[in-house]
């Protein structure tokens, strides 16, 4: 299988939060924590639950992840906190349909992701938010 780089991707989940500390390396242990199959390849995971879709978690950092971060949140209940987020945990997959088809995947790798980072998610194929508690924000 090729890498997501190189693949045709249908959506993200970003993870955005702002915590230097955390690494790739400890989404890998969460997730496994979680149920979830976890395999390193190079710099992203493959993760899956059971035989359910396979979802490509990147970690990404920087001022133009800041200032991405920081527009996704303007006008949001989550402006401020997004406006000081440089890093996040992308969540990519292949066909946005099988992913929806079997959720579970995806919402527990958002939400131990979630629980990982404090963070504040924002799921872009329709740009709602999920917050921690695991609340939708649909505003």
């Amino acid at each position: 299988m090729s890498e997501p780089a190189t693949q045709e991707l249908q959506g993200a989940a970003l993870i955005m939060f702002n915590d230097p500390s955390i690494q790739l390396e400890h989404a890998g242990e969460a997730l496994g924590s979680h149920s979830l199959t976890v395999e390193p390849s190079g710099e992203f995971l493959i993760t899956r639950w059971d035989d359910g879709p396979r979802l490509y978690i990147a970690l990404r950092r920087g001022p133009q992840v800041q200032e991405i971060t920081r527009l996704i949140g303007e006008g949001s209940p989550y402006a401020e906190a997004l406006g000081n987020s440089d890093s996040w945990f992308e969540i990519g997959f292949e066909n946005l349909e099988e992913v929806l088809d079997e959720l579970n995947t995806l919402t527990e790798a958002q939400l131990t992701l979630l629980e990982l980072t404090g963070g504040i998610c924002f799921n872009t194929w329709n740009e709602t938010f999920l917050t921690p508690d695991g609340a939708p924000n649909l505003e």
